[in-house]
């Protein structure tokens, strides 16, 4: 969607990565066919559902390399790159054949225009306390800004 902050605009992709990791690479396609050819600004949050690598998660199985392959290819297509966070970014926590287990399954990109936009943009993970996942909020900061929060609140 595109959005109207004051003067400027960018384009907003909220995405829930499918819970069944074998229809996943369908999202990542969706999201490859809005991102590959994007020139505009573009920023991208929600609840993945996915990894870029073993050390984004406590607990559990560890997972084949191959298995992170997809995720890591969409966004290198996309030329997205995480945007900077601080606190806890294990975004959700469960049990799973009785081991508790922490992922970082919440997150947030943007590309190159996005950067060059909001340069002191963070994303802060908040406390799990009602949900299996962590609220996060998003800052999102113009080079001379000095504070604005955009909050996306996960129901």
């Amino acid at each position: 969607m595109k959005v109207r902050m004051g003067s400027l605009n960018f384009f907003l992709s909220c995405v829930y990565g499918d819970p069944v990791r074998a229809r996943r690479q369908a999202i990542w396609n969706q999201v490859e066919g809005l991102g590959m050819n994007r020139d505009e600004q573009w920023v991208l949050t929600g609840d993945f559902n996915e990894l870029i690598s073993n050390r984004e998660k406590l607990g559990g199985a560890v997972r084949s390399e191959s298995t992170f392959w997809g995720f890591r290819d969409m966004a290198q297509n996309c030329k997205i790159q995480e945007i900077r966070s601080c606190r806890n970014s294990f975004s959700w926590g469960g049990w799973r054949d009785d081991v508790w287990i922490q992922c970082r399954l919440d997150r947030s990109f943007g590309n190159d225009q996005w950067f060059q936009l909001f340069p002191r943009s963070n994303v802060e993970y908040m406390n799990l306390w009602a949900s299996d996942h962590i609220e996060h909020v998003s800052r999102w900061k113009e080079k001379n800004q000095v504070e604005e929060d955009f909050t996306l609140i996960r129901d």
